[in-house]
């Protein structure tokens, strides 16, 4: 699909090779500058970030330089169509006056699309700031809504987050590709990490309190029952949203006394932790399978809690299909490939239509619901491609209907939800089942180039947006998003994000210190799928319309596509490493630590042996960490369980906001722990205007979150609103 297109990574990172990959595998070509001081990654490596590395970069091409940041270097890169670089793994990143020289010579050197990723942006009060995966985590929210048994706040398994941040790296890729042919000239995209996370992670959290909803964010709090499931060899994730729903899961039980008796959504709440413990009892002579089977034959999403083994040992029969390809470690190896199924169009069906013509913003119609689908069609709409919301008055999306709502008061246009994943789009009202709907339908697909939908399969039949019926119309070509591919059996069950993320991987890797795993508190699943839906999408508008293909997106297969690393260990050596609390074997200490305050943690990733003594001397060398017995990385990795117990007495009674800062200026990466409203009244979120406040009709003056990257030297892109339900009907 991007064949045209060269991709250079600059920094030896996991999410600048994460960015490559995920451009590599649409098709475009992918090498790499390293150091001559660092030696390949290599199958052998010691730590899981080489291993993941060796995994991101095989096959790519590499340049061996002196010094990889050097204006040879720069120069250099800057053959490619896209540079990927990230400046955080450069060692004078926190000097201002090297990063002032390095965005002088990308505007020297840059002459079609340059995307440098961070820690926290090229701008704002924490420039210059380390960071790292825990970092990323913590400062992103997502750590404050994943917590372990005991309440400390968690990170997913692995390196989630560099890799999920490298993704967007790759969107704003071709961010730029457009700006840079609309207005020939290059483009320079500031991509934060932090940014990234918060888009990912904790949005609708931030939408409840910028819009002062009457609960706390994410699908688990106004679910019941939700929860993990014990059945008789496994887990299975189980989560009742809708009344329908909990109805069908009384049909799966039996229709016993006690859970007919539960009528009301309510009454479910109220009881939810002995209904769990009910459907425990029921489930606990079946499997995980068979319990996730029977519960989605009667329409309630329920998925198993998967390993990698498991979805490797499934392939083609009732998980993925076709979607995992050889590595190049053991000959056993195989690793995640393209989350997109294509299916070419039938000879001469896109030859024609609206695309041909020149100087034409490219159009899509949007035909889906929730969140997956509308929050990457948001994103395109912020990029300046046309995008029209067809909204159906017969099924009016989730969440204008459930909310949750300004005020707490039930309005369809006051939606937090909806606002924060429909924004800088239009909306056609429009009954997609009625005849006078289907001839409107038919004007529109006429003059649009791509037609992105989450439908399920029946009604995507009943109203003519399936492959077959948009070839035979000719024009548009059709992406669609699914939790499971439509070529598994799995293509019918019902999808919602905390699902997803289950029945991916995540959810068995992701343990605490107890063992426990753990599901993140945030439907983190939908907007990382959103990012492929995205890619997908734009990767055919810039195709000439006659080799434009129709595009299918797994969300299990694009949450996969987050753990290569764990891949390669079950397929390559049938390792099953699950992930030990916050703990990465190349840092010690790596955690959260509490200190002094309510539910105040700061997190703490020390790589080297003079970051730990920069530690200890900002710490005042308390007793215990000032132990010689600490001061070499393998002996803190030996003693990690000592060591977290000591670093945490010390910061107990420190205050967090300043220990960091201390921190940071001695060249410590850490971060704070931050929920939402704490997020919200940072200056440097503030600064990068990743939250622009628009004005709507209904809820008037208030911010929606935009694209996690900037224009460097310019700003960030422009938002327009949430429109009103059909609004741009005429």
């Amino acid at each position: 699909m991007l064949s045209d297109l060269t991709v250079v990574e600059l920094g030896a990172t996991v999410p600048s090779a994460a960015a490559g990959t995920m451009l590599a595998k649409f098709g475009a070509s992918a090498s790499w500058i390293r150091a001559s001081a660092s030696p390949p990654p290599r199958a052998s490596a010691s730590t899981q970030r080489d291993r993941l590395l060796r995994v991101l970069r095989e096959r790519k091409p590499e340049v061996v330089l002196d010094d990889p940041w050097s204006d040879e270097a720069l120069a250099l890169a800057s053959a490619a169509d896209i540079v990927i670089a990230d400046v955080g793994s450069s060692p004078f990143w926190s000097d201002p006056e090297w990063l002032d020289r390095y965005e002088a010579a990308v505007g020297r050197h840059n002459r079609a699309v340059w995307v440098t990723i961070s820690p926290f942006g090229l701008d704002g009060p924490l420039r210059g700031w380390r960071g790292g995966e825990l970092v990323a985590t913590a400062a992103g929210g997502i750590a404050h809504y994943m917590r372990g048994s005991d309440g400390r706040p968690m990170k997913p398994a692995g390196f989630t987050t560099s890799i999920g941040a490298g993704h967007f790296a790759a969107l704003a890729a071709m961010h730029g590709t457009l700006l840079s042919r609309e207005g020939d000239s290059p483009a320079h995209l500031d991509l934060s990490m932090q940014d990234a996370v918060l888009v990912t992670g904790v949005f609708l959290e931030i939408s409840h309190v910028l819009f002062r909803c009457s609960s706390e964010g994410g699908s688990a709090s106004y679910a019941a029952p939700v929860g993990l499931i014990r059945c008789a060899d496994g887990l299975v994730w189980l989560l009742v949203l809708e009344q329908h729903q909990w109805e069908g899961c009384v049909r799966a039980l039996g229709s016993p006394e006690w859970a007919t008796a539960i009528d009301t959504r309510e009454k479910r709440y109220e009881q939810s932790e002995s209904i769990t413990r009910r459907v425990e009892e029921w489930a606990s002579s079946l499997t995980a399978a068979e319990c996730a089977d029977r519960l989605q034959a009667e329409g309630v999403p329920a998925t198993k809690v998967n390993s990698c083994a498991d979805l490797a040992a499934s392939e083609g029969v009732d998980v993925m299909s076709g979607f995992l390809r050889p590595g190049t470690g053991s000959g056993r190896e195989r690793l995640p490939g393209l989350p997109v199924r294509l299916t070419a169009r039938r000879p001469g069906a896109s030859a024609t239509g609206p695309a041909a013509e020149p100087a034409r913003r490219h159009r899509v119609l949007e035909v889906s619901q929730v969140l997956v689908t509308p929050l990457a069609m948001s994103w395109l709409g912020a990029m300046g491609v046309d995008v029209l919301k067809l909204e159906d008055p017969a099924r009016v999306d989730v969440y204008r209907r459930v909310g949750p709502f300004l005020n707490g008061e039930p309005n369809p246009e006051a939606s937090a939800y909806f606002a924060f994943a429909n924004y800088s789009k239009r909306s056609h009202a429009v009954e997609l089942e009625s005849p006078e709907g289907q001839a409107r339908l038919r004007e529109l697909l006429a003059d649009a180039d791509v037609v992105v939908t989450n439908l399920s399969p029946g009604r995507a039949r009943r109203v003519g947006l399936t492959r077959d019926a948009l070839d035979r119309q000719g024009g548009a070509t059709l992406v669609s998003s699914s939790g499971w591919s439509s070529a598994t059996a799995h293509a019918a069950y019902r999808a919602y994000g905390l699902n997803i993320q289950a029945a991916a991987g995540v959810v068995h890797l992701s343990r605490d210190r107890s063992g426990t795993p753990r599901n993140l508190g945030t439907t983190w699943a939908d907007p990382l799928s959103s990012v492929w839906i995205a890619m997908a999408t734009l990767a055919q508008l810039l195709r000439p319309p006659g080799e434009r293909e129709h595009a299918e997106v797994s969300m299990v297969e694009a949450v996969a596509c987050v753990l290569p690393d764990y891949f390669a260990q079950a397929t390559g050596d049938g390792a099953d490493v699950p992930a030990d609390g916050n703990r990465l074997d190349h840092a010690a200490p790596h955690d959260t630590y509490r200190c002094a305050g309510e539910d105040a943690w700061l997190a703490i990733g020390v790589e080297t042996d003079a970051e730990w003594r920069r530690l200890v001397e900002v710490l005042g060398e308390p007793s215990g960490l000032a132990d010689p017995g600490f001061a070499r990385h393998r002996d803190r990795i030996a003693r990690a369980d000592e060591l977290d117990r000591i670093l945490e007495r010390a910061l107990s009674g420190r205050d967090r906001d300043e220990t960091c800062a201390a921190l940071q200026v001695a060249g410590v990466a850490c971060a704070p722990v931050w929920g939402a409203r704490e997020l919200l009244a940072l200056p440097h979120l503030e600064q990068r205007e990743l939250l622009q406040t628009v004005s709507h009709a209904v809820w008037g003056e208030r911010p929606l979150m935009g694209l996690p990257w900037r224009i460097a030297g310019v700003g960030a892109t422009p938002i327009a609103p949430t429109p009103l339900f059909g609004e741009h009907s005429s």
